[in-house]
């Protein structure tokens, strides 16, 4: 277990610069909803996170077009974060799996 956490943060480490992108997108597409949709810059930012997280509770919903379409924007930002994290578990995983296989040969 411990290897897997170790080479999950390895490989998170090796592409924090591509997670910081995506992060800041999601950052300037709250900013961009918030003006759009005329909220305080918390709101925006809440509601880019829960689209970006893909959870959606609705509270805040974009009326404009510009709104609607960072919205849609978000929402594959965060499906290509969510694929990141998966891949990047997936690599870990096997990397642990493959390192108690040869210690207990």
């Amino acid at each position: 277990m411990r290897h897997f956490f170790r080479s999950f943060g390895y490989v998170f480490w090796q592409t924090k610069s591509i997670y910081g992108v995506l992060f800041g997108v999601v950052v300037a597409g709250g900013f961009v909803v918030g003006r759009a949709e005329n909220l305080p810059f918390g709101d925006g930012f809440y509601f880019a996170m829960i689209t970006g997280l893909t959870i959606g509770y609705g509270d805040i919903a974009p009326v404009t077009a510009v709104g609607r379409l960072v919205a849609i924007g978000l929402g594959v930002v965060g499906i290509i974060v969510t694929g990141m994290i998966v891949a990047t578990a997936v690599h870990a995983l096997r990397d642990a799996v493959e390192v108690t296989r040869i210690t207990e040969e």
